[in-house]
């Protein structure tokens, strides 16, 4: 019998949809984006994207930058909430696209994903990926929705937590959920133009002498605390010359721009849109602050401003303190502390010694640690073992 005959037939690729409902493009889109770009350069897996969009929607950023990966994009056109048209909707796009997993992200991709399944609609196991949550901040409907999530988890094939506090905050609260640990990964090739958008932006020229810029960038939300880092920088300011630049869209955008009016009404009120090519502006940031409230899992954005050698200030919040350790590889800060921030913040700025230090180690700690080479080994053999088991 000849080598070729006797040899046998590789499996077919899993066919997997990553389901999200996004309202933008941060950290669970581009873990989707970064996971699929893997995935679709690996033999075993065919990834593809579900978007489910509200009425009047035609597509969104997430859909977008997937298609733009080669990525295939399923639109899922789903009325308000969780209605049986949309169920009935989502479960057509996995027959026809004979998707045999799916990976969500968010509450609203579970949700579909668990009813539709429970109507009978189709039975394709499901992996979820818990990116964060807003453990105690929010409204009661916030709340109501949370407790949703973490039930909705039980039934779930596997439930993968980025980080060991998210795990153990899961595991806690809900003890059938099928949970395992896979901190974030990123692509160690990132790519920064040289243009210098951020200094543009605040008028300096690459080269003129300038204060040290402190930034963040992501959703304007409560959990992100950008209220304290403006009430922070408006003290600082008043101890050493830096200048302060927050970089998303949310709901408390308005709310954010009247509080720097108020507290800092000589200087220009410093919050940008969402930029596409966020780190080409990161790049330019001395310091990036993620003072978050309870509820963060693993930031992506934590990591780019790692990858890019930024010296950290973080709160304790989530698994932030599983990447950033104080004095060594960042300032770590307990949640809330404004005065600490204003502390870790200045000695930041005024040591360009600490700034480069801390952000050599940060970048070696992420290269070491979250590659998203291995991340994507890991989902593989999650999904393997979920399929082995269905």
């Amino acid at each position: 019998m000849s080598e070729h005959a006797s040899s046998k037939p590789s499996a077919p690729p899993v066919q997997v949809a990553h389901a999200i409902h996004s309202g933008g493009f941060y950290g669970a889109e581009k873990v989707i984006c970064d996971l699929a770009r893997e995935q679709l350069a690996s033999s075993g897996c065919a990834p593809r994207l579900f978007a489910i969009l509200d009425p009047g929607q035609a597509g969104n950023e997430v859909a977008d930058r997937a298609s733009a990966l080669g990525l295939p994009v399923s639109l899922i056109h789903a009325p308000v909430g969780i209605s049986f048209k949309g169920l009935r909707n989502y479960a057509r796009a996995l027959i026809e696209a004979g998707v045999v997993l799916v990976h969500s992200h968010g509450y609203k991709a579970t949700a579909f994903h668990l009813c539709s399944r429970w109507l009978g609609m189709h039975r394709v196991p499901l992996v979820v990926t818990a990116h964060g949550y807003s453990k105690s901040s929010g409204s009661l409907k916030s709340a109501i929705y949370r407790w949703l999530d973490i039930v909705f988890l039980g039934a779930a094939d596997s439930v993968v937590a980025v980080s060991h506090e998210m795990e153990s905050y899961l595991r806690a609260r809900n003890p059938v959920v099928r949970l395992r640990t896979i901190p974030n990964g990123i692509s160690p090739q990132i790519r920064v133009e040289e243009s210098h958008p951020l200094l543009s932006a605040l008028g300096i020229l690459p080269g003129d002498p300038r204060p040290p810029v402190i930034g963040t960038a992501g959703r304007l939300v409560p959990m992100k605390n950008h209220a304290m880092l403006i009430r922070a920088y408006a003290e600082l300011r008043k101890i050493v010359p830096c200048r302060l630049v927050i970089i998303g869209e949310g709901p408390l955008r308005s709310s954010l721009e009247q509080l720097w009016r108020e507290l800092i009404p000589d200087e220009p009120v410093g919050l940008y849109p969402f930029q596409s090519q966020v780190l080409d502006w990161v790049a330019d940031m001395d310091v990036f602050a993620l003072p978050s409230n309870d509820g963060e899992g693993l930031p992506m954005a934590l990591l780019e401003a790692g990858l890019l050698e930024r010296a950290v200030v973080c709160s304790d919040s989530g698994g932030m303190p599983e990447l950033v350790r104080d004095w060594i590889t960042g300032r770590l800060i307990h949640m809330g502390d404004q005065d600490a921030l204003v502390k870790a913040l200045e000695d930041l700025v005024l040591s360009p010694e600490n700034r480069a230090a801390y952000g050599k180690a940060l970048r070696k700690e992420v290269l070491a640690d979250h590659d998203i080479r291995a991340t994507h080994g890991r989902y593989l053999e999650t999904y393997a073992q979920v399929l082995a088991v269905d």
